[in-house]
């Protein structure tokens, strides 16, 4: 018999919650990871690999705050939680340190980083796009 796996409610920053099943790449984890959460997977990712941890704003914004967080692949690449993807001209990217990521807590908008929930899905994510770390 197997033993049914628990979710997990994570409150989103703007407001509201979002389910998530800890190793489950689904629509539920992606939307958690994009609307809040990335910030966590990002410093699980730096955790794991050594990756740099970036933050992303827009470049041509009014408001230089940040948008997203993100992991450098060697490559140049970035990944968060939809897979390895092309740095995008109008994002401006800085590098952030492990620490900084833990206290994004502080920031308006975002939550402490829920890093034990994050790191549940670092290794189905690097399996998911065949990354070998």
């Amino acid at each position: 018999m197997v033993s049914p796996v628990d979710t997990v409610l994570l409150t989103l920053p703007r407001g509201g919650e979002v389910e998530i099943t800890p190793g489950i790449l689904d629509d539920a984890a992606r939307f958690a990871f994009t609307a809040g959460h990335c910030h966590a997977l990002a410093l699980a990712l730096h955790e794991r690999t050594g990756w740099a941890i970036l933050a992303m704003s827009g470049r041509h914004s009014l408001r230089p705050d940040l948008q997203h967080v993100v992991v450098v692949m060697p490559d140049g690449r970035w990944l968060d939680i939809d897979g390895p993807q092309e740095p995008e001209e109008r994002y401006y990217f800085q590098e952030l340190t492990a620490e900084e990521v833990a206290n994004m807590g502080k920031i308006k908008y975002w939550k402490d980083p829920e890093t034990h929930i994050a790191r549940e899905f670092v290794q189905p994510l690097l399996q998911q796009y065949q990354i070998v770390v």
